[in-house]
C-alpha cells in the first residue's frame, strides 16, 4: 500500500515518473487497483503526449486529448496541465497547417482550441485562417 499511495501521490504533485515507478513496485506485491491503474495510465499518456510535442502536432493533440477529460489537472515538472497542453496543442498544429498554406485545416485546429478554453486569441486566429480559407 505505501509504493501505490506514494505513486499516486507523486503522480498528484507532477512528479510522473516518480509515481509510475512507484505504482510498478505496488504491482508485484498485488493487484493495482482501478483508480491507481488509472493514475499510471493517464501518467504514461501524458509523458507520451508530452514526448511529440513541437514535433508531431497531431500525436500530441492525440494522447493530451485522452489524459485532459480524464484528469485535466495533471501536470509535469513543467508545470503545465493536460488541458493547457492540449489546447496548445491544437494551436500548434493550427499554426504549422498556416506555414503550409493550409488555412482550411488550420481554422479548424484554431475552433477546437477555441472550444476548448473560450480564449478570444483562438477566435481571432480561426477568424483570420477562415478569411484565408475562403479566399482560396
Amino acid at each position: 500500500m505505501a509504493f501505490r499511495n506514494r505513486g499516486a501521490q507523486n503522480i498528484g504533485t507532477g512528479n510522473l515518473e516518480s509515481g509510475i515507478y512507484d505504482l510498478t513496485l505496488a504491482e508485484q506485491f498485488g493487484v493495482l487497483d482501478t483508480e491507481a491503474n488509472g493514475y499510471r495510465t493517464w501518467a504514461r499518456y501524458y509523458i507520451t503526449g508530452a514526448s511529440f510535442w513541437g514535433i508531431d502536432w497531431a500525436q500530441a493533440i492525440y494522447y493530451f486529448s485522452q489524459v485532459a477529460p480524464q484528469y485535466p489537472n495533471m501536470q509535469d515538472g513543467t508545470g503545465w496541465t493536460a488541458s493547457q497542453r492540449y489546447i496548445e496543442a491544437l494551436a500548434g498544429y493550427g499554426q504549422w497547417f498556416e506555414t503550409q498554406g493550409k488555412y482550411c485545416d488550420a481554422e479548424a485546429q484554431y475552433n477546437a482550441a477555441w472550444e476548448a478554453s473560450g480564449d478570444q486569441t483562438y477566435r481571432d486566429a480561426r477568424e483570420n485562417a477562415s478569411d484565408k480559407c475562403n479566399g482560396q
